[in-house]
């Protein structure tokens, strides 16, 4: 019995040490978590004071090179700004309209910088960015408000992530509650309001279809019969569709149009038994089947062995970059395990194609020395907001022996884009 009561003694002895010790940690970590929201705070209150300040001055800046260097200013305080709202305990609520008021000022902010290099500087644009001044300066008021009384002790948070979000961010999302209002930015930019305005081009005209008439087109795609096929969804957003499964494989089917949106088979694979370019024809002769025949494919990964290939629709000798359909590949039996045809859902549309006012020959001009041209094109690519420019590609090999993607714009001559071709183990990537 005293045995039994000296080791009752020294355990309690020893979980009392470890629930101090524990509580000391947890108090020390609640201290440094206090400390960093105060300095994120401190952070975003800064941001939005300078970006207040310089949405004010922009009000008065004649045109010239000043305007290009203001929005470089105002797009590295948004950055700012959103690196340290980022750094806030949000919990499940989320601050969507001061976020995207940050955002959107910060990438329009760009979008002009970008224009004015380009000599495309809009006096409307800029009007515009002036007008959202009003915003900040009422954001910056509620943020200060909030600091004080984070500072004040007045309000707290809550590190523990099974609790309940803690009067931080209630206060946030308050803020959020209370935003004001200001006008839809048109733009081509990732933040545009018109991005979520989008409709998929390709079912322009359709009509809808039935949930039945999309199950029969279903069992028809998968060669089975309806009656083994179960349904999974019937959605709605950006394109509406209908879901559906059967074994390892899951299909989902636009409802305007009930074009194949995207295919799964999640069957186990073998190992690959086909080439790469046997999986392309494969991949090639199933768009073929699907009434897609002015496909052509691009860049490809292997991975797990299925080869993921893009294809880009082509109209004549123009390749169309924003009609893009993913195909995977199993390189066990050439079959398709994989189909993403959103891009081609959302962007395909009969394209007047005219005559570029920049030559090949006058494009080259602008190619950089250094640069070897392998092989030149005329494409589509697509814009960060969603839109798209005819340009011409030059395919380039650099000094070093790497590959170099070149977009001249076929308009105006100015170039759109680069993209350096990187070789790995996985297939060919563009960064």
């Amino acid at each position: 019995m005293i045995h039994l009561a000296c080791f009752a003694l020294a355990l309690s002895v020893i979980l009392g040490s470890s629930t101090i010790y524990y509580a000391y940690q947890y108090l020390q970590y609640e201290s440094y978590t206090e400390a960093q929201h105060q300095n994120s705070l401190s952070q975003l209150l800064n941001s939005l004071n300078q970006l207040e300040t310089s949405l004010e001055k922009a009000k008065y800046l004649p045109e010239g090179a000043l305007r290009q260097t203001m929005a470089a200013d105002i797009w590295m305080e948004c950055q700012l700004a959103s690196e340290a709202l980022s750094s806030l305990p949000l919990g499940d609520r989320r601050l969507e309209q001061t976020e995207t008021y940050i955002a959107q000022v910060g990438d329009y902010a760009y979008y002009l910088m970008r224009n004015s290099a380009y000599g495309r500087s809009s006096s409307e644009e800029w009007t515009t960015l002036c007008g959202l001044s009003d915003h900040a300066t009422s954001m910056l008021q509620q943020i200060d408000l909030l600091k004080e009384q984070f500072d004040t002790g007045s309000i707290c948070i809550s590190i523990d992530p099974l609790q309940q979000p803690g009067a931080l961010s209630t206060s946030l999302s308050q803020i959020n509650d209370e935003f004001p209002e200001y006008a839809s930015l048109i733009y081509d930019g990732p933040y545009s309001d018109h991005i979520a305005q989008r409709v998929p081009k390709a079912l322009d005209g359709q009509r809808i279809y039935s949930m039945e008439e999309a199950l029969e087109k279903a069992a028809a795609l998968l060669q089975v019969s309806p009656d083994v096929i179960a349904i999974d969804y019937d959605s709605t957003g950006q394109i509406p569709a209908y879901g559906f499964s059967c074994d390892t494989r899951s299909i989902s089917l636009s409802k305007q149009g009930a074009l194949l949106l995207s295919l799964t088979n999640s069957r186990d694979l073998g190992h690959a038994m086909i080439s790469e370019k046997q999986a392309i024809e494969k991949a090639s002769a199933y768009l073929r089947d699907l009434g897609l025949s002015k496909m052509i494919h691009s860049y490809c990964t292997n991975y797990e062995n299925i080869l993921t290939i893009n294809f880009h629709y082509a109209e004549g000798d123009v390749i169309v970059y924003p009609d893009l359909i993913k195909i995977g590949v199993a390189l066990d039996d050439g079959s398709i395990v994989r189909l993403d045809m959103t891009g081609f859902a959302m962007n395909h549309h009969s394209r007047q194609i005219a005559a570029p006012a920049i030559s090949a020959d006058q494009a080259r001009q602008s190619i950089p020395e250094g640069l070897t041209i392998e092989s030149e094109h005329l494409v589509y690519i697509p814009t960060t907001g969603q839109n798209e420019v005819l340009c011409w590609e030059f395919i380039c090999k650099s000094a070093n022996g790497g590959q170099v993607l070149l977009y001249m714009n076929a308009e105006t001559g100015q170039t759109e884009n680069i993209l350096l071709l990187v070789e790995s183990e996985t297939g060919v990537l563009t960064r």
